[in-house]
């Protein structure tokens, strides 16, 4: 995406565009930012190589939101996996027991008493923080594997019009090359032709 003719930054123009790839949630700075560091470093030279930025912006956009998702799909387990670790190694899984693990997990976002606590209580049996992070992966496992497919569905996708644009630039230039190369075996015909008279 080039700069507008009054001389404005693209991304006043390209608004529409930003606003199909970028949720609500999402910055659109972020993304006007991550745009123009392509065009940096790819340097797109007509309209067909700014197409191509533009499909690896939309498909790199993508692969940071699926990378955030799976962050956020563990960060939200968390809670569920803590109490299900502190039902095992402190509370019964009965009715009140449960309730006081359910209680004591929740309290482990803001209490450093309960941070202080549970983290004794994991020592105890044998365990650490990460136990709640790995509890919270088992949880949810099937879903950070579809992610994980999406993402690789995606990442493939990008590499190959990455790949495009070289080809692209190769093919271009070996066109050029050739048609620079007819012209001047063209231009030097007529001398090759008429040698002059033989003495």
């Amino acid at each position: 995406m080039t700069n507008s003719s009054d001389g404005g930054s693209h991304t006043k123009s390209s608004a529409p565009y930003f606003r199909t790839i970028v949720l609500k949630t999402e910055s659109e700075d972020e993304f006007v930012k991550m745009v123009e560091k392509l065009e940096r470093d790819i340097q797109p030279e007509n309209f067909i190589e700014e197409l191509y930025v533009n499909e690896v912006a939309a498909l790199t956009w993508e692969i940071i939101r699926y990378r955030r998702c799976k962050t956020a799909i563990i960060t939200n387990a968390n809670h569920t996996a803590l109490k299900s670790i502190l039902l095992q190694i402190r509370f019964k899984p009965k009715s009140s027991e449960t309730l006081a693990a359910d209680r004591l997990a929740h309290e482990w976002y803001y209490s450093q008493k309960a941070k202080e606590d549970i983290a004794a209580l994991l020592k105890e049996a044998g365990r650490d923080e990460s136990a709640v992070e790995a509890e919270a992966f088992r949880q949810r496992l099937s879903e950070i594997e579809k992610i994980d497919r999406l993402l690789a569905s995606v990442e493939a996708r990008r590499d190959k019009a990455l790949r495009c644009i070289g080809q692209y630039r190769e093919g271009f230039a070996r066109k050029l090359q050739q048609s620079t190369a007819s012209v001047v075996a063209a231009d030097a015909a007529p001398s090759m032709a008429y040698a002059g008279p033989e003495n």
